[in-house]
C-alpha cells in the first residue's frame, strides 16, 4: 500500500485551506466553491491567491511581537505566542 500523496494535490489542499482562513469572512470561499476547487483537475496556479490570514503565530522573544489590539486574546507558552481575533 502506497501512503504517499501527489505533491500537487497536497499543495492544492493547503492553498484551498489558506483561502478558508482569510482574515475577512467575505474573502473566504463558500463551501460549495471549496468542494469544486478540491474536486477539479485544475492546477494550483489557477487558484486565487489568499489575502491576509485571520491569524498569525509569532516565535521568538515577546518584545519582538506586535502588541495585541483591544479585541485580541493572546496566549504565550514556551516562547510561542498565538493571537486570535474574535469574530
Amino acid at each position: 500500500m502506497n501512503d504517499s500523496f501527489p505533491p500537487e494535490e497536497v499543495l492544492k489542499c493547503v492553498k484551498v485551506g489558506l483561502l478558508c482562513v482569510q482574515e475577512r469572512p467575505e474573502d473566504r470561499p463558500l463551501m460549495s466553491y471549496v468542494v469544486v476547487l478540491l474536486g477539479s483537475a485544475s492546477d494550483i496556479a489557477s487558484l486565487p491567491q489568499p489575502n491576509q490570514l485571520g491569524f498569525i503565530a509569532f516565535t521568538g522573544p515577546p518584545e519582538t511581537h506586535p502588541p495585541p489590539s483591544k479585541k485580541q486574546e493572546s496566549c504565550t507558552s514556551n516562547d510561542l505566542t498565538l493571537s486570535l481575533d474574535g469574530r
